[in-house]
């Protein structure tokens, strides 16, 4: 707005610049009504300049106050602003802390064995000696590369089939063993001594020795001639040329050659029936004998039932890539056969302190996640010890049978003199 003051202040000083003199030639009343007028007219301007300025200040001082008070509603809701994003921010960070605090490091790994473990380790195959020692008889596995003879005698000593005479039995064990297990690289003596009696040494099964190795057991049946190149092998095949190979060893473990069958008339007689009743405590000692060997056997043949839980772990970001690389070398065939009750076990410990991804996962969470996974391994552990306990109990029973056996060899003999010398 353009200031009035220099225009008002012109026309007051050409009023005041009429001399008096100018009217003395005029009438004493002209002269007292210009003066008047002047008067009056100084005056009026007085006034609107007053007016003017004092409307100009209030208009001012209006002004800066509106301005003033848009300034600090504007800066209050800018504080305003600033703190709500405090907020937002400060409970972010908090939502995130707290969520990090109750993570659970593996989501997907953690509940994988709860789906089918527990049916794993329930099964029993049907592996051993004789059919009163945990063959069962029932049907055989496919030849997986054994002979004929090899096969027959399989199924004596599983009882499939009856015993024929001892000589029969042994010429099928050495004829089968030769033509299935035999390498000339691997075992030069024992493919020497084949040929000597006449038998062609060959490795049909694919497993050199596997017959007479406790390898076949502990650490599966093994395709390499010579034990500088064996590895460790967890799960084997529940049928084919390893369930074969791993049967030939347990058959001599067992009772490589047995008794014959007994005929009809032979068993109708008081010495038969003897027979038949020393016969049966025979089974069952040597069942009692055979079963950590049918336990260990049991827990190294792939079972599908664990095949969900291999699916779980697979599912994991911080366990797949480790299962899947493990799986592949450990067993190729686990995605439809599933993977032993002590390969999973493995699997199970090696997902954690040989895996990579795990170690970087556990460095990045707070100690609240690390108690829930020291509860998991705490957990695992006690499955662990009841497993350990079974085996102890196993082998308790074991050694007290071999306590008994040794007081019978000591004192049945001397019993039976005192009860002849009693009865007569």
């Amino acid at each position: 707005m353009k200031s009035t003051r220099p225009f008002l202040a012109s026309i007051f000083l050409a009023l005041s610049a009429l001399s008096p003199s100018a009217f003395a030639v005029c009438d004493t009343c002209v002269t007292s009504a210009i003066a008047t007028a002047t008067t009056t007219l100084t005056t009026a301007i007085g006034t609107v300049v007053t007016s003017i300025n004092t409307g100009f200040n209030v208009t001012l001082v209006n002004a800066l106050r509106g301005a003033t008070q848009t300034l600090s509603a504007q800066q209050a809701k800018s504080a305003e602003l600033v703190a709500e994003a405090n907020q937002r921010t400060h409970a972010a960070m908090e939502t995130e802390r707290q969520n990090a605090r109750y993570a659970v490091p593996d989501a997907c790994a953690v509940v994988a064995a709860t789906k089918g473990l527990q049916d794993a380790t329930r099964g029993a195959p049907a592996l051993g000696g004789g059919v009163g020692r945990g063959a069962g008889g029932g049907t055989r596995s496919a030849s997986g590369g054994v002979t004929g003879e090899m096969q027959k005698a399989l199924d004596i000593s599983a009882g499939r089939a009856p015993a024929p005479a001892p000589e029969h039995q042994a010429a099928l064990a050495a004829s089968g063993a030769c033509g299935s297990f035999v390498s000339s690289r691997g075992n030069p003596v024992r493919a020497n001594t084949c040929s000597l009696a006449g038998f062609s040494p060959n490795a049909g099964n694919g497993h050199p020795d596997a017959d007479i190795r406790a390898e076949t057991l502990f650490d599966g049946p093994q395709r390499a001639d010579m034990a500088s190149s064996f590895s460790r092998k967890l799960t084997v095949d529940p049928d084919g040329a390893e369930r074969q190979a791993l049967e030939a060893y347990l058959r001599n473990l067992s009772t490589p050659v047995d008794l014959p069958q007994l005929s009809k008339a032979d068993l109708a007689r008081s010495q038969g029936r003897q027979y038949m009743a020393y016969k049966d405590s025979f089974e069952a000692r040597m069942s009692l004998a055979e079963k950590p060997s049918r336990i260990l056997a049991q827990n190294r043949t792939a079972n599908p039932a664990l095949l969900p839980v291999l699916k779980q772990l697979l599912a994991s970001d911080v366990t797949g890539a480790f299962a899947k690389d493990y799986l592949d070398k450990a067993y190729p065939r686990w995605s439809t056969r599933g993977v032993s009750v002590d390969e999973m076990m493995n699997l199970e410990a090696e997902r954690r302190y040989l895996n990579k991804n795990w170690h970087v996962q556990m460095a990045s969470l707070p100690p609240e996640a690390h108690v829930k996974e020291q509860t998991t391994m705490m957990a695992f552990q006690v499955l662990l010890l009841q497993r350990i306990s079974e085996r102890l109990d196993t082998l308790a029973v074991v050694s007290g049978q071999g306590v008994a056996t040794q007081v019978r060899q000591e004192m049945v003999p001397q019993l039976i003199t005192l009860h002849g010398q009693a009865s007569h």
